[in-house]
């Protein structure tokens, strides 16, 4: 097992067949890959809210830093940063080795397992255990980020702004299509 259970924000499997292990992989992967993102934003939060007269070119540059770095660079910058402690440390290193056992180890570990339904279910709880993991230390994440991003000036509103400008070049590229 990777991570507990608690997955409320996982969706369950429809059947245990290898494009569900695949599709539950890529959720757990996409999952790795938000907190990498969170991560990223507290770091340049982080940077800019221990400055004064910080330019865009400045935010831009300390993107590209980091944008480029491994989920455990990224936990270290975000540790020589601000302290990390407690339930938010574990979930954050929890969720550092579910990732790299993802990445290096989970298929070559279930060969045997990914071909009977018995061991596919096995991956596939695995798969939803992490990526609950994953969403955890999100959350946490976001606790310590949240309120950094208000002092700067980056409020939910501005966040809700741009999701629904998202939202709606997503949507207009699908009615163009």
């Amino acid at each position: 097992m990777i991570g507990d259970a608690g997955a409320e924000d996982v969706p369950l499997p429809e059947d245990d067949g290898p494009k569900e292990v695949f599709a539950f992989f890529g959720l757990a992967f996409y999952q790795a890959q938000v907190l990498e993102a969170t991560l990223l934003n507290l770091i340049v939060g982080l940077h800019a809210s221990a400055r004064f007269g910080v330019t865009r070119s400045d935010i831009d540059a300390w993107f590209a830093n980091h944008e480029v770095q491994t989920l455990g660079r990224l936990i270290n910058a975000v540790r020589g940063l601000v302290q990390i402690t407690g339930e938010t440390e574990e979930l954050v290193l929890g969720a550092l080795k579910a990732r790299n056992y993802l990445a290096h180890h989970f298929f070559r570990e279930h060969a045997e397992s990914f071909i009977s339904s018995t061991g596919s279910r096995a991956m596939i709880q695995d798969l939803r255990d992490a990526t609950s993991l994953f969403q955890r230390a999100n959350r946490a994440c976001e606790t310590i980020s949240k309120p950094l991003l208000e002092r700067i000036g980056v409020d939910t509103a501005i966040i809700n702004g741009l999701i629904n400008d998202a939202t709606e070049r997503a949507r207009l590229r699908d009615t163009e299509a």
